[in-house]
């Protein structure tokens, strides 16, 4: 909720912001073009929480890219399992005041209080009469009417012409409807200042347009100003006030309007271009405000042909399994027998990613994990080690994992060095086969390394639910267009770079033999976003996919169709955009490993 209301209010503002820099730089006097502009800012700040809860989302990638960052996260799993026994911190004492709620109890309680305000004043504007007016005014937001006080059959003809031509100026400009919604917005965005601002600054500019409006009618400026003064005397003896469209209101605005009518400076008429140029300076801004997100710039993946997944590798991995003929025996810690670590100093370059090619499943020095004899051997990070134990390298590939997003927390050194592990596999292990591995189908070795990382690099970390900018793969409007593998396809998939002669680039996504969330993993390399398999569908399919470049390379030369448009065209499916449930990691303690 804090998010939110912090992410609305500097929205908001920077469209405001903007609007009021356009109107100065184009040198907008007309108060009724002011005006104009200032309903539209009106507009954006109501429409903008139903955008940011349910709005397309554009993202802008202009941060720098994340150290720590692996380019794209893991599609949608299942919170990994905790070790049995690994070290938690001391559970805090639940705070005497939860912050959350007694802010959403302030702000519900200041909405409550000025809509009740508001309803009231709508209801009483709705019964006003002559009798009960001391100045004139103009009611009624959908049927806008005139209501002259009591005292106005004593008027001069000049001074009731002047009347009639304000208010029906208001009338004309449907201000009571644009004022009842700057007070409804001032009231459901109390907390905001500039939601106070725009609703004076419309009733100031509103009247200010209608008495332009009175002196184009020929009137006289000095008697139009003593009609003014005269009714805001009115209006201060009686003490009473609505919150409507009134000709005389006393307050700060009404000397400047005084001012203004007496000096006989009209603004000069816009002309339709100008007007429409105003307004679409004003529009772009507040479209990228309201829809741009910031984004950090991916780490280029090699976008050359990429090699094709093969077929299951003879087994590699090995994971702790029950011994058999043995009688059940109770739950107790799963951990390598002997765990050698020895430091072998930082990444080349630097601070490592710690998930991806650069220091996870092949870790830093480009080796895999491996098996000699009995012995778990793998050189990488303790990040690497983090991402494999709690389970981020469920899908095939190495172990993507956006972990700026995901993983946080945590001294830099767990990133950016590299430690030899070898370790000795309990006895009575089962072998899994890399496929199993890298779906996450090894719980046992998950667990080993989680107790090696309490025990050796003293990790202590904590579960989170985060929810992160994605898309969903759902079926399209006429239904799947996907191929059912045969019996004897061969698994394979990656995404190839393809030129043709003329200079046209296009990538092509080949699958076969592949499940939905293979699919769901090659576009999660290409968004560098989380892409949930909403598809329902099950089996294994073989699909060709051409596209134009994403992301980085939108700007080459290509006619392919973009990725979405190809999704919908070539396989019957839609990417989505979606809030993504993950599951997070917070690391919350970490110590160099002893020597051995």
């Amino acid at each position: 909720m804090e998010h939110f209301i912090l992410e609305f209010s500097i929205r908001a503002a920077l469209i405001v912001l903007t609007a009021a820099l356009v109107l100065r730089v184009l040198r907008i006097k007309s108060a009724a073009a002011q005006h104009s502009v200032w309903v539209g800012v009106l507009m954006a700040m109501l429409l903008l929480p139903a955008w940011l809860a349910w709005g397309p989302k554009a993202g802008m990638p202009v941060l720098p890219p994340q150290g720590e960052s692996a380019v794209v996260i893991n599609m949608e799993v299942p919170a990994p399992p905790m070790p049995l026994e690994t070290p938690v911190a001391p559970s805090p004492k639940p705070p005497v005041w939860n912050w959350s709620a007694v802010l959403l109890g302030i702000y519900g309680l200041g909405a409550f209080v000025l809509l009740l305000r508001l309803a009231i004043g709508t209801i009483r504007a709705s019964r006003l009469t002559s009798a009960s007016c001391v100045a004139p005014v103009t009611v009624g937001p959908l049927r806008p009417r005139i209501i002259l006080p009591a005292s106005s059959s004593g008027w001069s003809r000049a001074q009731l012409d002047a009347v009639l031509t304000h208010e029906r100026a208001h009338t004309r400009r449907r201000d009571p409807l644009f004022q009842w919604l700057a007070l409804f917005n001032r009231a459901v965005f109390w907390f905001h200042p500039l939601a106070w601002w725009l609703e004076r600054k419309l009733s100031a500019l509103a009247e200010e347009a209608c008495d332009a409006a009175v002196l184009e009618r020929g009137h006289d400026p000095r008697e139009y100003s003593q009609y003014l003064l005269e009714l805001a005397r009115a209006v201060q003896r009686a003490g009473t006030r609505v919150n409507v469209v009134a000709m005389a209101m006393p307050g700060s605005a009404l000397p400047q309007r005084v001012e203004k009518i007496i000096a006989g400076v009209r603004a000069p008429k816009l002309s339709r271009a100008h007007l429409a140029l105003t307004g679409l300076a004003c529009a772009i801004p507040a479209v990228l405000f309201a829809a741009g997100t910031l984004d950090h710039i991916p780490q280029a993946l090699p976008l050359g042909p990429l090699p094709m997944r093969p077929a299951p590798q003879p087994p590699v991995l090995l994971a702790q399994a029950p011994a058999p003929a043995k009688a059940p025996e109770a739950p107790g810690k799963l951990e390598f027998e002997v765990a050698s670590v020895k430091p072998m100093g930082q990444v080349a370059g630097g601070e490592g990613r710690g998930g991806g090619f650069a220091g996870g499943m092949n870790g830093c020095d480009g080796s895999f994990p491996r098996v000699e004899g009995n012995r778990f051997v793998v050189t990488t990070t303790p990040f690497a080690l983090i991402t494999w134990a709690y389970g981020y390298n469920k899908v095939w590939g190495c172990a993507f994992t956006s972990s700026g997003d995901l993983i946080t927390g945590g001294p830099p050194w767990i990133r950016s060095e590299r430690f030899e592990i070898q370790a000795l596999v309990p006895e009575g292990a089962t072998i899994y086969t890399f496929d199993e591995f890298m779906k996450g189908d090894a719980p046992g070795l998950e667990k080993m390394l989680q107790s090696l990382l309490a025990d050796r690099f003293k990790l202590v970390v904590r579960h989170v639910t985060k929810e992160v900018p994605g898309y969903a793969l759902v079926p399209g409007k006429g239904g799947p267009k996907l191929q059912t593998s045969a019996a004897d396809d061969q698994p394979a998939m990656g995404v190839r770079r393809l030129v043709d002669p003329s200079g046209q680039i296009a990538n092509k996504m080949v699958g076969r033999k592949m499940e939905m969330r293979d699919l769901a993993f090659l576009l999660v390399m290409t968004t560098h976003r989380p892409v949930l398999d909403r598809t329902g569908l099950t089996g294994q399919f073989n699909f060709d996919l051409d596209f134009a470049p994403f992301d980085a390379d939108a700007t080459a030369d290509s006619s392919a169709p973009s990725l979405f448009t190809a999704i919908q065209e070539q396989l019957g499916l839609r990417l989505d955009t979606t809030k993504a449930p993950l599951d997070g990691l917070v690391i919350e303690g970490a110590e160099r490993p002893s020597e051995n």
